[in-house]
C-alpha cells in the first residue's frame, strides 16, 4: 500500500513539476478599444503581455517598432519587470496603426503584432486609376475565354456527407495548361441553389471547401490562386513557399501583362464559367440560381 502510494504521490508531483516548468512563451498584443478602430489624432492604446505557461514573465526584454503599417516610425527596447506595459500611439491621417513586439527569452525571439484602424472609412486611393484600365481587363478576360475550360471534377467520399457532395476540380484559366484548381461543394438535394464563388486568399496552403455554409442551401466553389492542386499535406505547400513559390507576389510585379495576379484574377472570372453540376454553371443567371441534378460520378472530365 506504501508503494501504490508513494508512485502515485510522485505520479502526481511530476504532474505539477510539468505544468510548472512549462516552456510555452506566448507574446499578446491587446488594443484598447474592442472594435480595433480609432480617429485621427485620437490615441491609441496598446497592451503588451509575455507570459510563459499562462502567467506573466518576470524581467523580460522586448524590442517593439510601431507606426503607420508598413512604414514604422519608432523602435525601441524595454524591460517588464512584470512582463506587461502599455504602450500608446497616434496616427495624424487615416490608414493602419500597426505595433509589433518581439520578446527575447532564454536566447530565443517570440513575436506578436497588432494593426489598428484609424478612421477607416476616411482612407482614399492614393494611385491613379489608369485610363485603359477597363479596356486592359476586358482584354484580358476576352483572351481567357477564348481558352477551353475543359473542366475536371472528382468526387471526394472522405469530404462528402448525407447533405452534401464534395468534388476536387480544376479547369483552364487563361492559356492551355495553366488551370485553376478549387473545392466544389453541392448539396445533395435536388433543387434551386444560390451558389458562391469564394474567391483566393493569400499564401500557399490546402483549401477545404465550406461545408458548413453548403448545408444551408448554398453552392460553394472555393478555389486557389496557385494553379496547384488544393488536397495535399500541408507539407507539399510549405515546400512550394520555400522554393518555387517564394516570394510568389513579386513576380512581374513591374509589368502588368506578367503580373503574378493577373492570371488570378482572369482565374476568378473562368471560375464563373465552370459547370458546377455536370451541366450549369456559377454565373448562369443573374441570381446565381442553380438546378442541381444527381450526383457527379467519381471521376468526369467536360468539354465545354
Amino acid at each position: 500500500m506504501k508503494k501504490v502510494l508513494t508512485i502515485l504521490i510522485l505520479f502526481v508531483a511530476v504532474c505539477v513539476e510539468a505544468q510548472i516548468r512549462g516552456k510555452n512563451i506566448t507574446v499578446t498584443i491587446t488594443p484598447d478599444h474592442k472594435d480595433w478602430t480609432y480617429n485621427t489624432g485620437e490615441n491609441i492604446g496598446f497592451t503588451i503581455s509575455v507570459m510563459k505557461s499562462g502567467t506573466l514573465l518576470d524581467d523580460v526584454k522586448v524590442s517593439y517598432e510601431m507606426g503607420p503599417d508598413m512604414y514604422p516610425d519608432t523602435k525601441k527596447e524595454i524591460a517588464l519587470k512584470t512582463g506587461t506595459t502599455k504602450i500608446t500611439g497616434k496616427m495624424l491621417v487615416p490608414g493602419f496603426y500597426k505595433l509589433k513586439a518581439t520578446a527575447h527569452v532564454a536566447g530565443k525571439d517570440y513575436q506578436a503584432h497588432c494593426i489598428a484602424a484609424v478612421s477607416p472609412e476616411k482612407i482614399q486611393p492614393q494611385a491613379q486609376c489608369p485610363k485603359d484600365f477597363d479596356e486592359f481587363w476586358a482584354n484580358a478576360i476576352k483572351e481567357a475565354r477564348n481558352t477551353a475550360l475543359e473542366p475536371h471534377i472528382e468526387y471526394l467520399p472522405e469530404r462528402s456527407s448525407t447533405d452534401v457532395n464534395t468534388y476536387h476540380v480544376s479547369f483552364h484559366n487563361d492559356r492551355w495548361g495553366r488551370r485553376v484548381y478549387g473545392i466544389l461543394n453541392v448539396p445533395t438535394k435536388a433543387g434551386k441553389y444560390p451558389a458562391i464563388l469564394k474567391v483566393p486568399g493569400a499564401g500557399v496552403r490546402p483549401y477545404g471547401g465550406d461545408e458548413g455554409l453548403c448545408k444551408k442551401g448554398v453552392i460553394v466553389l472555393e478555389i486557389g490562386i496557385h494553379g496547384i492542386p488544393v488536397i495535399k499535406e500541408q507539407s507539399y505547400y510549405d515546400n512550394l513557399f520555400s522554393a518555387a513559390l517564394a516570394d510568389y507576389w513579386l513576380n512581374g510585379c513591374n509589368n502588368r501583362d506578367r503580373s503574378y495576379y493577373k492570371h488570378v484574377v482572369t482565374g476568378c472570372n473562368s471560375a464563373m464559367v465552370m459547370p458546377c453540376n455536370g451541366t450549369e454553371r456559377i454565373s448562369e443567371s443573374a441570381d446565381l440560381l442553380r438546378e442541381v441534378s444527381l450526383p457527379l460520378p467519381q471521376r468526369l472530365s467536360i468539354s465545354v
